[in-house]
């Protein structure tokens, strides 16, 4: 009863020893219900001072017994005679070598961390990946083999509100296997569960988006400035004709001027100065001077403004608003884009429980339908199919990316929740110390960072030949896309000017009549 009702109260761990004195032999029984983690020293009467002693052993093919351990004893003279090998024994020295035992992982496809070939009945061969390293690391140095098995779900999962236990999380929550290794996020929430190694990767969350489209640039001869500048500039030129034809008037009625221009022969003029064209007016009395020296300031600001950004906009590429940060999304929400992560990961545990502030904010954007997605492969092809934005882990991210073309997406700039990754062992496994120990010599030397480059390598590789220019190409020469309102403009003007030509004579015609 006493292995149930500790299986029950959830009190099995690898530092508790239970230590079990029974009138009769009860190993047959406690055998049942033995699992790796609990530590039992059965004591089974004998006579009235001799003890039977037999502690739990886990064997070359992870089953549970119990093996004998001697007598203990109390003599006539009182003192106390017993085994002389330890009753509990220091875990790092057992697990120091599992004597060639062979283990289940499980893990799903996830490369950069741990690439997988699907076989049949759930079984995976690994291929290759940061996590596959490290596995093969601790085999080598353990003295286990194994075989990995990919989760019915194929999800990284958790506890549920319902009392279910998803994913990875839920087949070692149940011993179905012995450990979990895969980009498995170390989270409060799962820790209720199994027990986590120490962490040897840690990164934050991005969002991923497609690369913001260039700008359609067929007005970009508007862009160098503003409405509101565009409408004071017309505003001037429509001023500037008729004060310049009262100057005239008045200089010729009041001071026997000589020159007299009409209002539509001023206007013109000085709308060719704001064009850099030059005008044809003279300007021999001080009230013009000075008018025209304003005006010629005005023009050649306007003038050297106006050049200058066009050609910087003409050469230089202008992109539509990227996606950069948790506050980004509800404007990219409005705009049709759906937001996503991976489905039953740590990452919607962020947001569906999230209580308060940008989180749940973020988390009321998401579409029950379209936003949890089974594999971030999928997360990526969507981002290029429509529009998405894909919350996902950096460097998983990045090396993705790279294959698909690095070019076509778009990071944001802001990272938020940092996490850590670590391996998931079942609740009170007692070889998670030596494992502690172990991945603590791997990343204080440098070998998962080193397996994370061999990795972005592996992309570099594979990418190397792909994404240059052809040859005297070069992306800072004007096309016809960039030119294409110039080209708008005297066309319609060429139109507008026939259009005139025939309405005025018919006009003409018209009066002679």
């Amino acid at each position: 009863m006493i292995p149930i009702q500790v299986k029950a109260r959830v009190l099995e761990s690898a530092t508790v020893s239970w230590f079990v004195v029974s009138q009769e032999d009860t190993r047959g029984q406690l055998q049942q219900v033995l699992r790796e983690g609990t530590q039992i020293c059965l004591f089974t009467r004998q006579t009235e001072t001799k003890y039977d002693l037999a502690v739990t052993k886990v064997d070359s093919s992870g089953q549970v017994r119990f093996e004998s351990a001697g007598l203990w004893w109390t003599s006539a003279e009182g003192t106390r005679n017993y085994t002389s090998q330890p009753l509990v024994q220091d875990l790092i020295s057992v697990y120091s070598s599992f004597h060639g035992r062979h283990l289940i992982v499980s893990a799903n496809n996830n490369w950069p961390f741990f690439g997988l070939r699907v076989l049949e009945n759930r079984r995976a061969e690994p291929t290759t990946g940061i996590d596959v390293n490290i596995l093969n690391a601790l085999s080598r140095k353990l003295n286990f083999s194994y075989h990995v098995e990919v989760p019915p779900d194929k999800a990284w999962g958790g506890p549920q509100k319902d009392g279910t236990v998803t994913g990875l999380i839920g087949v070692v929550a149940r011993q179905e296997s012995n450990f979990a290794i895969c980009e498995i996020t170390i989270t409060d929430l799962r820790e209720t569960v199994v027990d986590f190694t120490t962490s040897y990767w840690l990164e934050s969350l991005t969002l991923v988006s497609r690369a913001p489209k260039e700008r359609d640039r067929a007005m970009a001869v508007f862009w160098p400035f503003s409405g509101l500048v565009w409408g004071l500039i017309g505003i001037s030129l429509l001023l500037i004709g008729p004060v310049a034809f009262v100057f005239y008037w008045l200089l010729v009625t009041y001071l026997d001027l000589e020159e007299n221009y009409s209002l539509s022969s001023t206007s013109f003029n000085l709308f060719r100065s704001l064009v850099n064209q030059g005008n044809d007016l003279e300007g021999n009395r001080w009230p013009l001077r000075f008018l025209f020296v304003f005006w010629y300031l005005f023009c050649y600001n306007i003038y050297a403004m106006y050049s200058g950004t066009l050609t910087a906009y003409l050469a230089i590429p202008t992109f539509e608003p990227p996606i950069d940060s948790l506050t980004d999304l509800p404007k990219a929400a409005q705009d049709g884009f759906t937001i996503g992560t991976l489905k039953a990961s740590s990452t919607e545990q962020l947001f569906r429980y999230a209580d308060s502030g940008i989180y749940k904010e973020v988390w009321g954007l998401f579409d029950p339908l379209k936003s949890l997605l089974p594999t971030p492969d999928e997360g990526f092809d969507k981002v290029l199919a429509e529009k998405f934005v894909l919350i996902n882990s950096e460097m998983n991210g990045e090396i993705r990316a790279t294959v698909r073309g690095r070019d076509k997406y778009h990071f944001g700039r802001d990272t938020f929740y940092p996490h850590a990754y670590g391996i998931a062992c079942n609740s009170g496994a007692p070889f998670r110390p030596k494992f502690d120990i172990l991945l603590s010599w791997i990343t204080e030397a440098g070998l998962v960072r080193r397996w994370a480059q061999e990795q972005i390598n592996l992309v570099r590789h594979d990418v190397a030949t792909g994404g240059h220019s052809k040859e005297g190409e070069t992306s800072y020469s004007l096309t016809l896309n960039h030119l294409q309102a110039a080209f708008f403009l005297v066309f319609g003007g060429f139109a507008l000017s026939v259009g005139v030509l025939l309405l005025e004579n018919v006009v003409v015609r018209f009066f002679r009549k």
